[in-house]
C-alpha cells in the first residue's frame, strides 16, 4: 500500500510515516517547511518527501492520502 503524507515533516506525520514504512508500506510525503531534525530522519529511512504542495507530488496515485493538522 502506498501512502503520501501531506505536512509530512511534523513531528506526528514523519514519526508516522516511519511506522508505516515499518509496516512493510511504501510512504511518500510533502511539505512546504523541509528542515531538521524531522528532514534528516526521513533521509535516513529513505522516504521521499517532495517541498510544497503540488497536485503533481500525487502522481502515480497513492492508496491513501493523510493530510497533517500544522
Amino acid at each position: 500500500m502506498h501512502y503520501h503524507l501531506i505536512g509530512i515533516c511534523g513531528t506526528a506525520m514523519a514519526s508516522l510515516a516511519g511506522m508505516l514504512q515499518a509496516r512493510g508500506a511504501v510512504v511518500t510525503g510533502s511539505d512546504e517547511n523541509v528542515y531538521p531534525p524531522m528532514s534528516t530522519m526521513l533521509e535516513q529511512l529513505k522516504i521521499s518527501v517532495a517541498h510544497g504542495y503540488d497536485a503533481r507530488h500525487l502522481e502515480p496515485a497513492p492508496d491513501c492520502v493523510v493530510i497533517g493538522n500544522a
